[in-house]
């Protein structure tokens, strides 16, 4: 399989881990008719999406189970936390899924997300020096 075809596994597992995490918020909240916590679910869900690859040096849980691996491009005096940041910034571009889908198929796989968090994902046993994961 190609790494397009891994990298859109390791994103549906993301994405169901998020459900799976606060689908039963959302079912307490909907039942008691609470809208503010409706409302909290769904920015928690977006807020855990966009932090899904502080999970790990390597990533999101999705891309630990697929084999493959964020790397960031380091550069001389970028702190851990910069590169935090730079991985939330990639993910924040999901919100233009559509734009991003025809992006990563015109572009060899690579997102609006990895030209703008100065990322790139790998299988694991491709990794190559100058990135930091």
């Amino acid at each position: 399989m190609k790494l397009l075809t891994y990298r859109v596994i390791a994103i549906f597992i993301d994405m169901n881990l998020v459900g799976i995490i606060t689908a039963p918020i959302a079912l307490v909240a909907a039942f008691l008719d609470a809208d503010f916590i409706l409302k909290f679910t769904v920015v928690s869900s977006f807020l855990l999406f966009f932090l899904k690859d502080l999970y790990s040096k390597r990533g999101s849980y999705g891309k630990l189970k697929m084999n493959l691996c964020l790397h960031v491009k380091s550069s001389a005096g970028r702190s851990e936390q910069e590169l935090k940041y730079f991985k939330v910034l990639r993910n924040v571009t999901l919100i233009l899924w559509p734009l991003e889908v025809f992006v990563a198929l015109v572009n060899n796989g690579k997102r609006i997300g990895d030209l703008l968090g100065n990322s790139r994902v790998d299988f694991l046993s491709l990794e190559k020096e100058g990135f930091l994961h």
